[in-house]
């Protein structure tokens, strides 16, 4: 393609772009907010906080979400946005995850655009925190504040039902191949320790393991999460391993992916009491 075509068809696609901020500009008036949720993690906490009705769009993961589904536009992937139909939405914000490209970001800031980022959790304090940037940011400050107290006061109970256990010794699977599990200092492990579990593996950097590895440490528990994989192929392949002591045990399980990956305080306490029913969890006494 000439040159001069391309420079024209680059500056066709800003000048569509500017003139669409332009009308949003224009027509904006005082009332409830319009919003472009990035990530369905994200999503999940904007419906927490009572605001399913003012999404106007969202990404092609968001459509699990409920209150979403087939009601808002769909601008991209996590990685793969427009950033002319994020702007055609007219949103008054726009709430990124921590996939989201920064250049995208910094193009919907030049154009005006709140841009707000919400970084993946690494706990679950973390996790409530995320909560109160984005209660705060929809003006739902109360409600935020009274489901946080809520999460955390179930979160303690859950605390308590740990102490004097034995815990088991717990590989999460995350993909077949290669194949992956959750790191320290993440919500993952912390949610680990709240099934009664410790972490077989003490890596902080990359999760990926070997299969051999995973056999040697000889796990009590495997939890086998069900993104991207079959979950029927992984539990017969464990169940090639007699000796594993998560095999002797009838201790393989299938999780859901999205409950564990896309939380909010309140789904995360309810991820972890709906496990521990899973495995036949006994507390303390």
């Amino acid at each position: 393609m000439p040159l001069h075509r391309q420079r024209n068809g680059r500056q066709n696609l800003a000048n569509r772009v500017f003139f669409i901020f332009i009308l949003s500009v224009v027509f904006a008036i005082a009332g409830p907010q319009r919003i472009v949720t990035l990530g369905p993690a994200v999503t999940n906490q904007i419906i927490l906080a009572g605001k399913s009705s003012e999404i106007v769009g969202k990404t092609s993961y968001c459509d699990s979400s409920a209150g979403t589904k087939g009601k808002t536009v769909v601008v991209g992937s996590l990685l793969t946005l427009s950033v002319e139909s994020i702007v055609a939405m007219r949103p008054t914000i726009v709430f990124a995850s921590g996939l989201t490209p920064l250049a995208i970001q910094s193009q919907l800031k030049k154009l005006g655009i709140r841009v707000i980022e919400i970084d993946d959790p690494k706990s679950f304090d973390h996790l409530c925190s995320n909560f109160l940037v984005i209660s705060r940011e929809l003006g739902v400050v109360t409600r935020g504040d009274s489901i946080v107290a809520v999460a955390k006061k179930e979160r303690s109970k859950l605390q308590r039902d740990l102490v004097g256990i034995q815990r088991e010794k717990t590989f999460v699977q995350l993909g077949g191949t290669p194949l992956y599990t959750v790191i320290k200092g993440t919500l993952g492990d912390e949610l680990i320790s709240l099934i009664g579990g410790v972490n077989l593996f003490d890596l902080t950097k990359s999760g990926e393991v070997s299969r051999e590895s995973v056999i040697l440490k000889n796990p009590d528990q495997i939890f086998i999460s069900d993104m991207g994989i079959s979950t029927k192929d992984e539990l017969r392949r464990w169940k090639e391993y007699p000796s594993l002591a998560a095999v002797k045990r009838n201790a393989l399980y299938v999780v859901d992916s999205y409950a564990i990956g896309s939380p909010t305080p309140i789904s995360f306490i309810e991820t972890v009491r709906n496990i521990r029913r899973q495995i036949g969890f006994v507390g303390a006494k």
